[in-house]
């Protein structure tokens, strides 16, 4: 399976961009929960989580992200622009090559 299958296999079966959104988030790692139709990082998340969320969902014109209520929310105000986090996940992690000649001495 390559990349695209991988992303095409995960957007059949959502109902639509807001879930597509949120489930790319999901795999990326991101622990989201739900009350009452909005969604918000899990206690468990890592304290970060938030910040770097933000951050994607600014760079890729998807939304943001609200502290209230003690609690850090995920605001998805254009789900329409869910695919735009693919090629963010899809790149994968790069180890710097004098990363890579260091471990081997």
């Amino acid at each position: 399976m390559d990349k695209r299958d991988f992303f095409d296999m995960i957007k059949m079966s959502c109902k639509n961009e807001l879930e597509y959104a949120l489930e790319l988030l999901r795999i990326r790692g991101f622990l989201i929960e739900e009350e009452e139709g909005l969604y918000y990082f899990s206690d468990n998340s890592d304290n970060d989580d938030p910040i770097f969320a933000k951050e994607l969902l600014h760079k890729h014109s998807l939304g943001d992200t609200e502290e209230r209520e003690g609690k850090s929310w995920l605001i998805i105000s254009n789900p329409e622009n869910a695919s735009n986090l693919e090629k963010e996940f899809a790149k994968g992690i790069q180890i710097p090559k004098e990363e890579i000649s260091r471990k081997k001495t």
